[in-house]
């Protein structure tokens, strides 16, 4: 290792000890970016899971909410038919009257 040289009381490094420093520097820098690279990796990773855990709860939670949907139409459609096998008349009659109100309304311009 090449010796310091003294002006005026302080002593300067030479260029040998300048060159040793700064590779000690370029290695601590690529360390830390080696080391931060690494963090991000680890972060982004954890993010692409959490958002995949709540893609799979909210596909859950629609694949639930339409099959409640389907049991409630297909309730209704039950419901429907019933009420129509057991009332023909009335049923007749609401159809008539509906028929005859989208054709009142449709034919006024």
């Amino acid at each position: 290792m090449a010796t310091a040289k003294t002006t005026n009381g302080r002593s300067t490094p030479d260029s040998g000890d300048i060159a040793a420093q700064l590779e000690t520097v370029k290695a601590d820098l690529a360390a830390l970016s080696q080391t931060m690279a690494d963090y991000g990796r680890g972060k982004g990773a954890e993010a692409r899971a959490h958002v995949n855990e709540r893609a799979n709860d909210l596909s859950d939670a629609a694949r639930l909410k339409g099959e409640q949907a389907r049991a409630e139409i297909d309730r209704m459609t039950a419901q429907t038919g019933d009420m129509l096998r057991s009332n023909p008349g009335a049923a007749l009659g609401v159809a008539a009257g509906v028929g005859f109100l989208v054709g009142f309304l449709s034919s006024r311009r």
